[in-house]
This record gives structure tokens, C-alpha cells and sequence, in this order.
């Protein structure tokens, strides 16, 4: 992690099984996390509040930019 909050993210391609190494590292990757996180919503298992709840929270993810990640959503 860079001791910069306003630093840009790291584009450095990561291993599918690496772990998250921070805000960044998590936006950058989000397109191989988001299957998971549709998959978890879609657990019936889950009560129907936390589906919801999952879904709210992947609509925004959707809508985080680099815009929001470079500047620390300044």
C-alpha cells in the first residue's frame, strides 16, 4: 500500500487467488470479485434483507471510478 492517499491506483495485474492489498487493489480487481459477490446474493440461504443488501452494494461498486480511487473521493 503507498504511503499516498491520493496515490492512483496500481494497474499491476495480481493472481486470481492473491490477496486484496488494499482500497486500490480491490477497485482495480473488482471485475474478478463482482461474479463472486452476484453469486453470494443469489444464496437463498441468505434472508432476503441481506440479498438486498448485497445488491445495493455491487450497483455501487459499479459506480465507484478511478476518479474516486485517485483523489481518495475528494
Amino acid at each position: 500500500m503507498s504511503d499516498d492517499p491520493l496515490a492512483a491506483p496500481d494497474p499491476t495485474p495480481r493472481p486470481s487467488n492473491s490477496p486484496i492489498r488494499d482500497v486500490a487493489d480491490f477497485h482495480v480487481r473488482w471485475a474478478e470479485f463482482r461474479p463472486q459477490a452476484q453469486s453470494l446474493c443469489a444464496n437463498r440461504a441468505l434472508p432476503p434483507a441481506d440479498q438486498d443488501l448485497l445488491v445495493w452494494m455491487i450497483a455501487l461498486l459499479d459506480r465507484i471510478g478511478p476518479q474516486d480511487i485517485e483523489t481518495g473521493g475528494l
